[in-house]
């Protein structure tokens, strides 16, 4: 079996016309896709268009709203059923809302654990939100498979520390460095991870290209697994 993933900060998405959200959907060419930063209000829309694509089910979870008013949210579509949906608060004090969902992905006669999360912009945030991800994950070891994903603004690499020791992280494993993907147009920091366990991957990179780098100050990354 092989499933492909992308975690993708679309940046409250410049995605106005579904020719152009088609076309990135074909770009990614993925089994599931993890978006941070979803407009909610483009939620129905976006969902209409991917079922027609092949996209099964999806799961959604408001995070914050903008100085705009734009309310944000993490995003997971799928070719796959989703089962045992959940949704976690990440918040720490009085900083940024935060937050995590979670569920089992039906692939084929196999269960995957998929996380997805969005982290803080602070070291001391980020790994309050790391050690509450890890005890959720130390509920569900019943799971053998499980991926974790999404835009963990971990620059400096601090969440090595904390998952490193039960997960690998796939651009890592293949590539010896985690994968540069912020700013698009020159990439220079590695914020975006996708962690594994039991799973082995073939191929993870930043997908690139003139059209994407319009589209979001994120680069796309994407990770093949087979099991």
């Amino acid at each position: 079996m092989n499933v492909k993933v992308v975690s993708y900060n679309i940046k409250f998405s410049s995605f106005i016309f579904d020719t152009d959200i088609l076309k990135v959907v074909e770009h990614l060419d993925a089994d599931i896709l993890c978006l941070q930063e979803f407009p909610l209000a483009k939620f129905r829309r976006w969902r209409m268009l991917l079922e027609s694509v092949g996209y099964k089910d999806s799961l959604y979870q408001k995070t914050c709203e903008t100085l705009l008013g734009i309310s944000q949210s993490n995003v997971i579509f799928s070719r796959f059923p989703l089962e045992d949906k959940h949704s976690v608060n990440l918040t720490y004090k009085e900083h940024e809302p935060r937050k995590a969902q979670y569920c089992l992905v039906d692939v084929g006669d196999e269960q995957i654990f998929l996380l997805h999360t969005h982290l803080g912009l602070r070291r001391q945030e980020r790994l309050y939100q790391m050690n509450k991800i890890v005890r959720i994950l130390d509920n569900h070891k019943e799971v053998d498979r499980m991926i974790l994903l999404g835009d963990f603004n971990d620059w400096n690499n601090a969440g090595q520390s904390k998952l490193g020791a039960v997960f690998k992280e796939a651009h890592h494993t293949l590539h010896g460095r985690s994968a540069k993907t912020f700013p698009s147009r020159v990439p220079l920091v590695r914020l975006d991870r996708i962690y594994y366990r039991n799973l082995t991957p073939v191929a993870c990179r930043a997908l690139k290209g003139k059209f994407i780098r319009r589209k979001s100050d994120h680069l796309p990354l994407k990770a093949a697994f087979n099991f």
